[in-house]
């Protein structure tokens, strides 16, 4: 890996998690996510997905629930390391292997703070979700 790459954990909707390099650039990220940068702090790690997601309707991706929270993320996103001083860098093997150990079920629920989303608001982001796809495919 280069210094004009970091290593991350890509999610694009329907798929199962990979790494891969991404370049560090602001325009490779925003190439990856297809947008604006929206950053979410999670136990260490930024999860980055496109700013304009709900307004552009992309599918969801996952859920990620934490300690009494959760959030539906729709579109690509990539899970990057954080440095101290709060910029991105790219992850560790030992980074990569938490976040690979947080996956639930069809890898759509991801899990922060050691936590287990709630079952109805996952089945409700379920649903929002596969009503969306129906309206999507409307001509």
């Amino acid at each position: 890996m280069s210094t004009d790459s970091i290593r991350v954990v890509v999610k694009q909707p329907g798929t199962a998690p990979s790494v891969t390099d991404l370049p560090a650039s602001l325009e490779g990220k925003q190439a990856l996510v297809g947008g604006r940068l929206e950053v979410l702090a999670l136990d260490g790690y930024d999860l980055v997905s496109n700013d304009d997601s709900l307004s552009e309707r992309l599918p969801l991706n996952i859920v990620v629930a934490g300690d009494g929270w959760e959030a539906a993320v729709f579109g690509p996103v990539f899970f990057a390391g954080v440095t101290p001083q709060g910029g991105t860098c790219g992850l560790t093997d030992q980074q990569i292997a938490d976040i690979q150990s947080r996956w639930r079920g069809d890898h759509l629920v991801y899990v922060a703070d050691d936590a287990e989303p709630p079952a109805d608001f996952v089945a409700a982001v379920l649903g929002i979700a596969a009503a969306a796809e129906s309206v999507r495919s409307i001509p």
